[in-house]
């Protein structure tokens, strides 16, 4: 597992979502595209993470009736009420895998077991 490798690809997406000049479905859709999707979960995010990890693609990839591939662009067809249900769940992955990512070096074990 390479939570190290979760951590940069989450702090890429962040990055985008808050300093794309774009709306916010554009700026969902480009975290989604330039970072995310190129992560690996299986492999990348310890198990108590998946889901989250899912129920965002899901969130993200089930719009525009596509054939369901991570980068369908469907991130684009959210209205803005939409985009921060997923600008939510986005920043709640981010906060998730930077508490296991810095578990090691801070005790934050009372953070970990709230995440659910």
């Amino acid at each position: 597992m390479s939570i190290a490798n979760a951590y940069t690809h989450c702090l890429v997406a962040l990055t985008v979502m808050v300093r794309s000049p774009q709306s916010l479905p554009e700026r969902l859709r480009l975290s989604w595209e330039q970072s995310l999707n190129r992560l690996d979960p299986m492999n990348d995010l310890p198990p108590e993470l998946r889901h989250k990890f899912f129920d965002l693609e899901a969130f993200i990839t089930k719009r525009g009736g596509g054939d369901g591939s991570k980068d369908n662009g469907a991130a684009v067809e959210m209205s803005e009420d939409e985009a921060q249900k997923g600008a939510d769940m986005l920043i709640d992955l981010g906060t998730a895998v930077a508490a296991f990512y810095h578990a090691d070096k801070v005790d934050v074990s009372h953070l970990i077991e709230t995440l659910d």
